[in-house]
């Protein structure tokens, strides 16, 4: 057998393989994704209206600091929820470099 001809015998065998694989996994009922588990929080920490408001007014891939950020203070602080008060406060210790 030639170099050529084993290659593409083994190129056949390995699309073979996945489509056998995908076959299969369609069959079980394909790919279960398991949701991303909460490990901080047993439950989502409440926002006010207005401070969630304001946080989907900063860009996208700053708001998911913005939230962590806010509900750790919110916990140590002992709140229940974060409010637009304690958005102003945090944002403006920010700027004094604290």
């Amino acid at each position: 057998m030639s170099t050529l001809t084993s290659t593409i015998t083994l190129t056949r065998v390995v699309v073979l393989v996945v489509v056998v694989v995908l076959v299969i996994v369609i069959v079980r009922g394909g790919m279960t994704i398991e949701p991303k588990r909460r490990t901080r929080h047993t439950r989502p920490m409440e926002w006010d209206s207005e401070a969630e408001a304001r946080v989907k007014k900063a860009p996208f891939f700053v708001r998911p600091f913005i939230r962590s950020r806010a509900e750790r203070e919110a916990k140590a602080r002992g709140l229940s929820k974060v409010t637009s008060t304690l958005l102003d406060e945090l944002k403006s210790n920010e700027h004094k470099g604290s």
